[in-house]
């Protein structure tokens, strides 16, 4: 796993998803991805069939119109933070990936909106890193998981909006012999690859064509 994208804001939550991915990629050899979604009032791109991921709910928002110097803000205030954290945990400020020796801090701003942005940077990353959003509202960050969660064809780590401790010590999948199962446990396999145990969960049986549990053991 060489590459973990965390979409950034200036944000409690982001800092959270920023220190849980360093810990993480520290222990992996990873470069972190830290990358600002920029909005863009004239933007007119064709999403084709990405609609359909977002429920009705989210296909009614529309992502917040900002103005230019309200955006430049809140851009620099992003970078602010992303190299804040990156400093504590010793990675340096690079254009170009590190190696598994010495990993690197990458910064990359997009304008646009999480469903155009989501689907051309998370393909290129081996994991993203996001929220959760609040149960109080937070329209924004139901859209990028969502985006994340769809767009990206990644495994996505969905945090907690407080501070947590990602040990990946003890790792339960949820196996139901499908094509989507093995590809997620593949893309994994560094994180399981640290863990002490790994178990396999299914319920019931199952006739579905593909392998056990016991044949992934």
């Amino acid at each position: 796993m060489r590459v973990i994208l965390v979409p950034v804001a200036d944000r409690p939550e982001c800092v959270y998803a920023l220190r849980t991915s360093f810990s993480l990629a520290r222990h992996l050899g990873s470069d972190v991805v830290g990358c600002h979604v920029r909005a863009h009032r004239n933007e007119a791109v064709e999403l084709g069939d990405r609609r359909r991921w977002l429920s009705r709910s989210l296909q009614q928002t529309e992502w917040p119109l900002i103005d230019e110097s309200v955006s430049e803000t809140q851009t620099q205030s992003a970078l602010a933070l992303f190299e804040r954290i990156a400093a504590e945990y010793e990675y340096p400020r690079s254009k170009k990936p590190g190696t598994r020796e010495t990993p690197h801090a990458l910064w990359k701003e997009k304008v646009g909106t999480p469903p155009y942005v989501i689907p051309i940077i998370g393909p290129a990353s081996d994991m993203v890193v996001v929220s959760r959003p609040r149960a109080d509202g937070g329209e924004k960050a139901r859209i990028l998981l969502m985006q994340a969660l769809m767009g990206s064809h990644r495994p996505v780590l969905v945090l907690p909006q407080e501070e947590h401790q990602i040990r990946a010590k003890r790792i339960a999948i949820g196996w139901n012999r499908g094509s989507h199962e093995a590809r997620t446990l593949h893309a994994v396999m560094p994180i399981l690859k640290q863990a002490e145990e790994v178990v396999f969960m299914t319920i019931g049986k199952s006739n579905k064509l593909g392998p056990r549990a016991a044949d992934m053991i």
